[in-house]
């Protein structure tokens, strides 16, 4: 299995709250006034697998008016499938970063 990549993420906030999709899972999470963050969320089970996303982070503010804001951290997927035999689990953590369009 492996962690998306390639792929656009919009991230919502009112207030501390965040929401977002990746890999067609929603996400959402709370952001602190220091800037960390923690989203996560578990897609719908499909043909017996089931992924959970958990994006970890910080978010830094532009240094200079007009600079670009970025956030940095890690993610983790968590991918299970339901078998016959007890079942199946892969983990996968992936440090990412990405700047503000």
């Amino acid at each position: 299995m492996e962690v998306p990549t390639g792929e656009v993420l919009d991230i919502a906030r009112s207030g501390e709250n965040l929401t977002s999709r990746l890999a067609g899972v929603p996400v959402r999470g709370t952001i602190t006034t220091q800037g960390t963050f923690l989203m996560t969320g578990t897609g719908v089970p499909s043909a017996n697998r089931t992924d959970t996303l958990t994006l970890t982070g910080s978010y830094l503010a532009p240094l200079t008016d007009g600079g670009t804001a970025s956030i940095n951290g890690v993610l983790t997927g968590s991918y299970v499938r339901a078998s016959d035999t007890g079942g199946q689990r892969c983990n996968v953590n992936s440090p990412f970063s990405a700047t503000r369009d």
